[in-house]
């Protein structure tokens, strides 16, 4: 009886782990979440628009670009984000040709962002952010001037101003490793009068939607 109580401790452990290693979904759940992510995104934002219509409300100076990103898990639910991103003024896409006559940008966007995830692991998982970062621009703008004497005039500088914003996301489990999601955020960043006689900028909100690839290392 002693040698069978033996072989049973001993075969009872072996058996367990063998079913384990042979179960993804034991093993997936075994797995420790990762400190490290990395992932790359491609979106697009725009201005408020207050005098156009509903379909143009937020496509003011549209921009489109990409980027890529960095995390770090704090804890089971607080992460940080690094990021930057490269955007460009294009109306070929949601945008109203009219609100960007005449005007040309180029910005590259660096942030950093603190955020807190709902489900970490989850097949799943919404999330929401608060950020800020600096925003470095060139502009040019001519051609249309309330001033006669400007009228024709080609007016360009490049410029480095500061961003915050506030954001929330949802992703799905593609891999064991990989995440697909999709995100919205609302931006307070500078802006150029189309129709200005200066490249003098404000601080106006704009609205950004991004798709991403999050792989966990």
């Amino acid at each position: 009886m002693k040698r069978i109580a033996l072989l049973a401790a001993i075969a009872v452990p072996c058996l367990q782990a063998a079913t384990a290693a042979a179960d993804p979904m034991v093993e997936q759940r075994a797995r420790p979440d990762s400190v490290y992510a990395f992932g790359m995104r491609v979106g697009g934002y725009g201005f408020r628009a207050p005098e156009a219509d509903a379909a143009h409300r937020w496509s003011d100076c549209r921009m489109n670009g990409v980027g890529l990103f960095a995390e770090r898990r704090l804890s089971h639910h607080a992460f940080v984000e690094a990021g930057t991103d490269v955007y460009f003024a294009d109306t070929t896409l949601l945008a109203d040709p009219e609100q960007a006559d005449g005007m040309d940008r180029l910005s590259g966007l660096l942030t950093m962002a603190a955020g807190l995830r709902m489900a970490p692991g989850a097949w799943l998982s919404g999330y929401a952010q608060i950020g800020a970062g600096v925003e470095l621009t060139r502009v040019s703008m001519g051609g249309h001037s309330h001033d006669e004497t400007m009228a024709g005039v080609t007016m360009e500088d490049s410029r480095v101003f500061p961003l915050g914003f506030v954001g929330f996301g949802a992703d799905v489990r593609l891999t064991s490793r990989l995440r697909g999601g999709a995100s919205l955020r609302t931006y307070l960043m500078a802006h150029f009068d189309h129709g200005g006689d200066s490249l003098d900028a404000e601080p106006e909100a704009a609205n950004q939607g991004q798709f991403y690839l999050r792989y966990s290392l």
